[in-house]
């Protein structure tokens, strides 16, 4: 497993949201300040430095990235960022970010990396599905 603590500055979060043009309006310390709230962390901030945790299995055989947002991270956090080979099955590395549960996880699933010969369509079709099926049972 590779490990990484870090805390989520609200500095970081406005250069990252410049350098994707994310505009939202909950990653902006004055808008989230006069509200007295603390900025959110982006999701795609906290798996992009999930993902190069392990960049030589990211670079050689990654061909997908199933990604799952659950909970929330805020500025001023702690974090722990893994990622981890899932046990039994070498192409499927499971990405975490830990405060007090794991944004990238729900009771039910994970985010992960992985190694599949799987066509891009299959997947979409199923996260389409398991989707409408988790709003539905919701």
């Amino acid at each position: 497993m590779k490990e990484k603590k870090v805390i989520f500055t609200d500095a970081e979060i406005i250069e990252f949201c410049k350098a994707t043009k994310d505009t939202n309006e909950l990653h902006r310390p004055d808008f989230m300040g006069k509200m007295g709230k603390r900025v959110i962390v982006p999701g795609m901030f906290a798996l992009s430095k999930t993902l190069v945790l392990d960049p030589e299995y990211l670079k050689t055989r990654v061909n997908y990235i199933s990604v799952l947002f659950n909970t929330l991270l805020s500025s001023g956090d702690f974090a722990t960022l893994s990622s981890s080979p899932v046990a039994g099955d070498p192409d499927v590395v499971r990405l975490s970010a830990i405060n007090h549960k794991d944004t990238l996880a729900s009771r039910d699933d994970y985010a992960r990396m992985f190694k599949s010969e799987r066509k891009f369509e299959d997947f979409i079709r199923h996260a389409f599905y398991y989707d409408i099926y988790t709003f539905i049972r919701w």
